[in-house]
């Protein structure tokens, strides 16, 4: 049993879209091996660049489904935007977000002032006139399909006033079925097209902040660390600049050559978590 060679191992961390889930969908055998991984004592996280809802919102979906995280376990897309943010910026400042509710809830959480760019969309809008908040100081991004012309109209015209650009991922796409659908990757750069900014802060995957916040939180031992991920250039990479093991699992974004086209290696590759278990 290939669970018995993981054994040596105490901390586990699960990318979500692409291992556990697929569209929040479980994919075979990822309930079974994190419960199982669970009753046998390991701590489990899970570190993903997905900003569509926030902590609290995952637990109860994990909950769900039988999978009990902590909290502060769930180093998901939106915590790790909004935590740069706080890091970074004064208290009580304006954040403009580009993205699902869940980048909004958690910096709101934490005292922002938070403008949903789709909540200033108004129709024939005369954009040689445009007028933004002058006292917005990030533009937050996150992966949204609800983006429309109005709102990076609006980011970008901020951007030009001096907002940062801030991202949850820049990942160019996900999978979705047969076929990938566009990530923050697509907003981002259409930002830093019209807007001639140079530079963004991406706060998620590969950023090896979003590990080593935890490792030092938690005092964890490097080499008892395993990542489980789908995408070489996030999951695997930080790894690699962490410097602790890696499991590519073939249910995402890359699969059977894709990854072979890197300079890189995962310790283990797995067609899927199931396989851990057989």
């Amino acid at each position: 049993m290939i669970l018995t060679e993981l054994h040596r191992f105490d901390y586990f961390f699960f990318d979500i879209d692409g291992v556990v889930f697929e569209n929040f969908k479980e994919l075979p055998g990822s309930v079974e091996l994190i419960s199982r991984l669970q009753r046998m004592g390991k701590e489990v996280y899970f570190i993903s660049n997905n900003c569509e809802l926030s902590r609290t919102k995952f637990k109860e979906i994990f909950e769900s489904i039988g999978i009990f995280p902590k909290l502060e376990n769930l180093i998901v897309g939106a915590f790790n935007l909004a935590l740069w943010v706080k890091t970074n910026c004064q208290a009580n400042s304006k954040v403009l977000t580009l993205g699902p509710k869940g980048v909004d809830e958690e910096l709101s959480e934490l005292g922002f002032q938070v403008i949903p760019a789709n909540s200033l969309y108004a129709s024939n809008v005369d954009y040689s006139h445009i007028s933004v908040d002058n006292e917005i100081k990030i533009v937050a991004v996150s992966d949204t399909g609800d983006l429309n012309y109005h709102d990076i109209a609006y980011a970008s015209r901020c951007v030009q006033l001096g907002a940062q650009i801030a991202t949850s991922n820049y990942d160019c796409n996900w999978r979705l079925g047969r076929f990938m659908l566009p990530c923050s990757a697509c907003t981002v750069d259409a930002l830093l097209a019209s807007s001639g900014a140079k530079n963004f802060i991406n706060a998620g995957k590969p950023n090896p902040i979003v590990l080593k916040n935890v490792i030092e939180r938690d005092n964890l031992d490097i080499s008892k660390i395993i990542v489980f991920g789908d995408t070489m250039k996030n999951d695997i990479l930080l790894t690699k600049i962490c410097n602790v093991s890696s499991a590519l699992v073939l249910t995402g974004v890359e699969d059977s050559e894709s990854y072979l086209q890197y300079s890189y290696r995962p310790d283990f590759v797995f067609n899927n978590l199931l396989e851990i278990l057989t």
